[in-house]
């Protein structure tokens, strides 16, 4: 074989193995690494009796960044820095957040994955002495409430929180169970949180019998949240629905659900 027909078939064979390489699942595993940014927020992100980091949050987004072929890693920050970083382009993604005008400036969303109620909860037997039924009716009343700092219950808090007659009142925590004991002591008058994380929290405390909703402040869906700094950040948003909807089809998203005692159904495929 002379040097001319060698250097021709070698070229083609070259050109033929990266085509086929293109279309090879090798080409998923050259995924780039992201960064997830966790908090403490039980059940959704925390760690359990032996140091093990777990939750809702933590082993769906694991299972679907798992599936849609990205290497990750898992980084914990308190939530109102990963908003900070997300901005800034040194964080690729986080879960559990609401869709606001403002965050929508920063962040891509993905499909909801959970429909989370909010309630804003008074001690038990009480619930009588208070005539608010909004937020925006705890600014004409002289009660104190407490709210984990960083968090956006709904887009009538966001609005309010400009207002300082609403702002006074409030007393912020960084952790909910700070509320909790706030409550019985009598600190405060009232808190806001998700009924999930409070159901979760003090399931088995006997501090659920000790208290009643006053209210609900509202019921909206989580998304995991992407930087629009992030390098094909649109791309990541579609994997991520795409494997999304892989684990609602084969049970996995269900079977997680259940392992932290929340219904996989309190969100509809529509919403």
């Amino acid at each position: 074989m002379n040097k001319s027909r060698r250097s021709i078939l070698m070229a083609v064979a070259l050109a033929a193995f990266w085509f086929v390489r293109t279309l090879t699942p090798c080409a998923a595993a050259e995924k780039a690494t992201v960064t997830v940014g966790w908090t403490a927020w039980e059940p959704f992100a925390y760690r359990d009796s032996s140091n093990q980091l777990v939750g809702l949050n933590i082993e769906l987004l694991t299972a679907i960044l798992t599936d849609a072929g990205y290497q990750f890693e898992l980084k914990e920050i308190p939530w109102k820095r990963q908003l900070l970083e997300l901005e800034e382009g040194r964080l690729d993604i986080s879960a559990g957040a609401n869709k606001t005008a403002e965050r929508e400036k920063f962040v891509y969303f993905s499909a909801p994955y959970q429909q989370e109620g909010v309630g804003f909860f008074v001690r038990k037997g009480e619930a009588a002495n208070y005539s608010a039924k909004t937020l925006a009716d705890v600014i004409k009343s002289s009660m104190t409430v407490g709210v984990l700092a960083g968090t956006v219950y709904s887009d009538e808090y966001a609005t309010l929180r400009n207002n300082p007659d609403f702002m006074s009142p409030l007393d912020e925590v960084s952790q909910d169970r700070q509320n909790h004991q706030k409550l019985l002591l009598k600190r405060i008058d009232g808190f806001i949180q998700e009924y999930s994380t409070l159901t979760r929290q003090e399931m088995d405390s006997g501090f659920l019998d000790q208290i009643e909703p006053l209210f609900t402040v509202s019921s909206e869906p989580l998304y995991f949240i992407v930087s629009q700094k992030t390098p094909a950040a649109q791309q990541i948003v579609e994997d991520i629905n795409a494997s999304l909807a892989r684990l609602k089809a084969d049970g996995t998203y269900q079977k997680i659900f259940e392992k932290y005692r929340l219904p996989a159904n309190a969100l509809r495929d529509d919403q």
